[in-house]
């Protein structure tokens, strides 16, 4: 059985907005669905712990990366590939897209679009201070949280070419 999802990789599940869980790289999220497909579209948790190399207690952060990204979906132990995670692994020129429109409904990438909408440069402070406004966070502690965002950012929103960084790395600009 899985542990329950509560730890510092993963935000509050009290939430009503859906939130991507800190400390999950995108290679990480495309290595599941990768390994899922080639057991057929389906595997259990176990078999998913030892393709990723991952053991039982990080395990359930890169899972609820994958279904809330809408690629997987999941009950008990059984993992399966949702339509959107084999079109996102046959599909290759649209894979980015399939990406985009799936972390444009995710916290904090929704927030940071909504921002740099209206002013299509924002900071990383910025982003935080807005998230913030609305009672979303990863850690209590505000330094933390910063650097958490700061990391998602980076990893998920440059990869999916939704925002690109200026220079000093400070800032983020749409694409």
């Amino acid at each position: 059985m899985l542990p329950p999802i509560s730890s510092p990789d993963m935000p509050s599940q009290h939430l009503a907005l859906p939130l991507m869980p800190a400390n999950v790289k995108p290679g990480q999220v495309r290595s599941l669905v990768e390994i899922i497909d080639d057991a057929g579209g389906e595997a259990d948790v176990h078999h998913l712990a030892m393709g990723l190399g991952a053991d039982l207690t990080s395990l359930p952060a890169v899972l609820l990366a994958a279904e809330v990204l809408g690629l997987t979906r999941r009950k008990d132990e059984r993992i399966w590939l949702t339509t959107l995670g084999t079109d996102f692994l046959m599909a290759p020129d649209k894979k980015l897209s399939v990406l985009r429109s799936a972390l444009a409904a995710l916290e904090p990438f929704r927030t940071a679009l909504e921002l740099a909408s209206k002013a299509g440069l924002i900071s990383s402070k910025q982003l935080v201070r807005a998230l913030d406004g609305k009672g979303i966070r990863w850690d209590y502690r505000h330094d933390e949280n910063s650097i958490i965002v700061n990391n998602l950012m980076i990893d998920w929103s440059i990869f999916a070419g939704l925002f690109k960084h200026t220079k000093s790395q400070e800032f983020l600009n749409l694409v």
